[in-house]
């Protein structure tokens, strides 16, 4: 465990290093994102503003879980984004160097670069979540503050779990831009409450950690009579989606892998 550390640190540090190299394209590519962000921030601001509740959810946090999504993304793409780049590495045959290194192949891929484009966005995604927090007025207690930690961690879990995933497809497709393409759009149903869709498609994205991307965490968070089953949901769905994943997806899918090399 403490030399997986040692080597993230060290390949932490190094990539901290390289971006600051190119801080010029730092910015500009960051403030494309962030212009990105604030245009779709407004639309759905013109949207909220035309109701004062949707579901139980009041504009302010609906506000919330706009900003909350926006967030749990970022935060994955800056850690975690290179788990796209399976497929290119799959059918070009580069996986080969990462299988000839002594550390898990897995774990070369979360550390092997971050994603500088992700930042600025990040820290405005906080921004407006605080804010909309702030507004918002909930009950906020030592409690609920660790359980929206523990569902935050979990919900990036989830992402990852579902990624991981799709990109594994890799190993019995040519490519896996479809799926990452359907699971995108279903993504942005979490921009809303998934309590005002049908029962099905609350079922759906409930057995499916889709639910995990903003709504059941930030749920539990700002509403203080949430049932017993969507906290153990918010704080378990992660980890046991991750562990499916990888152990039905990605490890199956090695075991079909052939080397470029024969």
């Amino acid at each position: 465990m403490f030399r997986y550390i040692k080597i993230y640190l060290f390949f932490f540090r190094t990539d901290i290093k390289r971006i600051k190299m190119y801080r010029s394209n730092l910015i500009a590519s960051s403030l494309g994102y962030l212009t990105e962000s604030v245009a779709t921030f407004f639309s759905i601001w013109l949207i909220f503003s035309q109701t004062n509740v949707l579901g139980q959810w009041k504009s302010s946090e609906m506000f919330a879980l706009f900003a909350y999504t926006l967030l749990l993304m970022t935060i994955w793409e800056f850690f975690l984004v290179n788990t796209l780049e399976i497929p290119y590495l799959i059918n070009n045959g580069e996986l080969d160097v990462f299988l000839l290194r002594p550390v898990s192949l897995l774990y070369q891929f979360i550390i092997f670069e971050l994603d500088e484009e992700a930042l600025f966005e990040l820290v405005t995604s906080l921004g407006m979540l605080l804010f909309a927090i702030s507004i918002s007025g909930p009950n906020i207690s030592i409690m609920s503050f660790a359980l929206f930690i523990g569902g935050t961690l979990s919900a990036i879990l989830s992402l990852q779990a579902l990624y991981l995933a799709i990109s594994s497809s890799a190993f019995w497709f040519q490519s896996a831009d479809g799926l990452r393409s359907i699971a995108y759009q279903v993504l942005q149903f979490n921009r809303y409450p998934l309590s005002i869709y049908p029962r099905l498609i609350q079922t759906l994205m409930t057995i499916l950690p889709f639910g995990m991307y903003g709504y059941f965490p930030l749920h539990v968070f700002l509403f203080p009579n949430t049932s017993m089953y969507e906290i153990l949901y918010s704080l378990l769905a992660g980890p046991v989606f991750l562990l499916i994943s990888y152990n039905l997806c990605w490890k199956q899918g090695l075991k079909k892998y052939s080397s470029s090399a024969g």
